[in-house]
C-alpha cells in the first residue's frame, strides 16, 4: 500500500518553522499494556534524538530511562499505576527542539500475550486462556487463529481492536469456529467493531477465533 505524504513549500526568507524541527511520531509499539505493569516501548520516528520526556494528558502512566542513541528510535520504560484509568491515554513527546504530535497508549485490565506464528490456520492455532489480550500485528492480508477451552453451556466474548487504535485504516473480520478440523464459522462479523458471544453447547470444546485483514 502506498501512501501520501502531505508537504508544504515555503518560498520566503528567515528562519523555518518551529514544526521542522519538533519530533515526528510514526508508531508507538506495543499500543498499551495491563494496569499495574510495566513494559518496554519504542517510538519510532523522525527527530527524536534528545528525547527529555513524554507528556501524559491523564494519570497513570510514567515513561522512565529514555535510550535516545539515534533520531528515529526511542525506547522507554512504561509504568502502569494500579490505578489507571481505562482505555485511550494521550501523549507527547518532548525533546530540546519541540513537541510531537498526539500520539496514544492504552490501557486494559487483562494480561498480554504475544501471537506467536505460525497460526494461519486452525489446525496450528495458538491456545492462549480465556481473559487475555492478545497483541499482534499485521503487515499484510492475513489470518490469525485463536484457540480457547470452553466448559458445557460456558460463554465467550471476543473483540478486535485495529483502527480503534488510531493507527492506520485497518479493517478485520473475527470468525468463531468449532474444534472440528471442518466445522464452518459459527459467527462472523466483519468491521473494526467486531464483538461475538457464543455459549458452548458440548461438553467440553475448544473454539478458534480467527482475524483476518481486510486490507
Amino acid at each position: 500500500m502506498s501512501w501520501a505524504r502531505p508537504f508544504c513549500l515555503l518560498l520566503v526568507g528567515g528562519a523555518l518553522p518551529l514544526w521542522a524541527s519538533s519530533p515526528h511520531i510514526t508508531s508507538l509499539l506495543p499500543t498499551g499494556g495491563q494496569r499495574g505493569k510495566e513494559r518496554e516501548v519504542e517510538i519510532t520516528g523522525e527527530r527524536l534524538k534528545g528525547a527529555e520526556e513524554i507528556i501524559c494528558y491523564e494519570p497513570g502512566l510514567k515513561f522512565l530511562g529514555f535510550d535516545t542513541t539515534n533520531s528515529t528510535a526511542v525506547k522507554a520504560r512504561c509504568e502502569i499505576a494500579p490505578d489507571a484509568g481505562l482505555g485511550e491515554h494521550h501523549l507527547r513527546l518532548r525533546t530540546a527542539t519541540g513537541l510531537s504530535e498526539l500520539t496514544t497508549f492504552f490501557v486494559g485490565e487483562l494480561p498480554v500475550v504475544s501471537e506467536t506464528e505460525p497460526n494461519n490456520d486452525k489446525a496450528h492455532a495458538q491456545v492462549v486462556a480465556l481473559n487475555t489480550t492478545i497483541e499482534g500485528s499485521i503487515a499484510s492480508e492475513d489470518m490469525d487463529c485463536f484457540a480457547v477451552e470452553l466448559q458445557k453451556g460456558q460463554q465467550v466474548a471476543a473483540e478486535v481492536e485495529a483502527i480503534r487504535l488510531g493507527r492506520y485504516n485497518f479493517d478485520t473480520r473475527l470468525a468463531v469456529a468449532g474444534p472440528d478440523e471442518n466445522s464452518s464459522p459459527m459467527w462472523m462479523m466483519p468491521g473494526s467493531r467486531c464483538r461475538t458471544r457464543l455459549q458452548a453447547s458440548l461438553r467440553q470444546t475448544t473454539v478458534g477465533i480467527c482475524s483476518a485483514c481486510g486490507r
